[in-house]
């Protein structure tokens, strides 16, 4: 028959494989949301055990965490469309390293068949890629792809959330998406695109 002991020795260990668990993770949102469970996890552990040494550690990890979730919705970042060319090298090591990745998000290689086709800077870092055609006003976005690390939905906000300044001066007024995958049906939800049919999701503006 198990005994309390055993029940708060198994939740230090359960707080110990978040921690661990959290260090597995590339995005560093989701980094720091789950190294701040797994801290609380620890400080209640510690105070059940009475090592307070232990709480007050795990107590400084979970402030960490805290400024630096702050941090990221809060400092300003700096988001660019910088053109990319499909014949250059640093294009073809791009789409070869995210390879898999990108399969998921455009499984019929969209970024091969847009006309306009743009690297996502963020914080002067390539975080992404965006290709569409433009017919009458409206851009078919072939391909909205984001590495994971920054995958916390700026990117998108940014430019599709709102009236961007370069989507206006290409005499762009509405999108049309194609959801691949729930994750990303998800974010056309968040950023307000209508399901329209299948995979077909729309924004205008």
């Amino acid at each position: 028959m198990f005994t309390n002991d055993f029940f708060v020795e198994a939740f230090g260990y359960l707080a110990s494989l978040i921690v661990v668990f959290s260090l597995t993770r590339t995005s560093v949102k989701k980094l720091w949301i789950i190294n701040g469970i797994g801290a609380i996890g620890f400080i209640t552990y510690a105070c059940i055990i009475h090592s307070y040494p232990t709480a007050l550690m795990n107590l400084g990890a979970l402030i960490i965490d805290i400024v630096q979730l702050w941090r990221l919705y809060h400092v300003k970042s700096s988001f660019e469309l910088v053109k990319a060319d499909r014949d250059s090298e640093y294009f073809k090591w791009f789409v070869s390293k995210h390879a898999d990745d990108l399969e998921s998000f455009s499984p019929d290689q969209g970024y091969r068949k847009a006309d306009n086709l743009f690297y996502f800077v963020r914080d002067n870092e390539v975080a992404g890629l965006l290709g569409y055609n433009q017919k009458e006003g409206k851009a078919d976005i072939l391909v909205d792809y984001v590495t994971e690390k920054f995958r916390d939905c700026r990117i998108g906000r940014y430019f599709f959330g709102n009236e961007h300044e370069y989507f206006r001066s290409q005499g762009i007024h509405a999108f049309t998406a194609h959801a691949s995958n729930p994750a990303h049906e998800n974010y056309l939800k968040q950023l307000h695109f209508s399901h329209i049919s299948g995979a077909e999701w729309a924004k205008s503006f």
